[in-house]
């Protein structure tokens, strides 16, 4: 029985009906039965999961050892953000696709969730929305995509239009 409206809860369902005897199988278990785009981020009191779907969303996810802790990080821009200098960091190695990354004070581990491999995708909502406009996502960067589709819909909608206003970012 669903409590609330967010669709992250489907997953929270799934794994409190999981019958595998692990923490980390439950979320593996249940991230296998989600078919669509999707990337989550999940804490417990010691440890952290982050999982992206099979086909790949997000374009990027992957995380860095800062040498005080850990950064996952879903843009290339956020290492920047923190100020960590890639010099400084060691980067691992980007996270793949149908893979749960965990983070404990032992350090980072994965596994596979998704036992069959589909072909990778690209999402519009990456260069529409969810990212930030000063990051690349697939060789491009989001805001280029931002101006050009911008264009392409003045030249297809045919509205006398003065003034062209973005929806503020959303990353």
């Amino acid at each position: 029985m669903f409590q609330t409206t967010s669709d992250s809860e489907i997953i929270i369902q799934l794994i409190a009906h999981s019958r595998a005897s692990t923490l980390v199988d439950c979320i593996a278990e249940s991230l296998a039965q989600v078919d669509g785009a999707f990337s989550i981020v999940m804490m417990t009191r010691n440890r952290i999961f982050a999982a992206r779907d099979p086909h790949g969303f997000p374009a990027a996810f992957d995380g860095a050892d800062r040498g005080d802790g850990t950064v996952l990080r879903y843009v290339c821009v956020c290492l920047r953000d923190l100020r960590v200098r890639p010099a400084a960091c060691q980067v691992r190695a980007r996270r793949g696709a149908g893979e749960l990354v965990m983070v404990s004070e032992d350090g980072v581990t994965s596994r596979r969730f998704s036992k069959e491999t589909v072909p990778t995708a690209s999402c519009i909502f990456e260069h529409v929305y969810f990212a930030r406009p000063d990051s690349r996502i697939y060789g491009r960067w989001v805001q280029k995509s931002r101006e050009e589709m911008g264009r392409q819909l003045a030249r297809e909608s045919h509205v006398a239009a003065d003034l062209v206003v973005p929806v503020p970012d959303s990353a």
